[in-house]
């Protein structure tokens, strides 16, 4: 089944510059400041009730953008992106999306073995 798996679906291929532009965009989904209010900790886990309000807004607003041929690599931006926020969020009382590391999650998506992230 493993190898089904693996060899089931040609990885996604992009450039980094387009990619950047998704996670740039991706971002302006987000609101300014986020205010990271009622959280709540778990032996392996940690939520905020607020970023998880917002970002059930932001794949509403997601379904609305006209990603083209980019729409399966931008909903796997749009989980990388909302990943780095929810991190900043365990620490921070309030998350500014502008000012999330652009270039850690494009290296952490780069890193998946079903996507290939070129330089051209």
């Amino acid at each position: 089944m493993n190898d089904f798996l693996q060899d089931a679906f040609e990885p996604l291929i992009i450039s980094r510059t387009d990619l950047e532009r998704i996670v740039l965009k991706l971002l302006e989904l987000w609101p300014e400041n986020i205010a990271c209010g009622q959280k709540e900790f778990g032996p392996n886990s940690f939520t905020s009730r607020t970023l998880t309000e917002q970002g059930r807004v932001v794949r509403r607003k997601f379904e609305d953008v006209n990603w083209g041929d980019n729409t399966d690599i931008a909903a796997v931006a749009m989980d990388f992106v909302g990943l780095a926020i929810k991190v900043c969020s365990k620490y921070l009382t309030v998350v500014h999306p502008n000012e999330i590391d652009i270039e850690m999650v494009i290296y952490d998506i780069s890193a998946r073995d079903d996507i290939v992230v070129t330089e051209t």
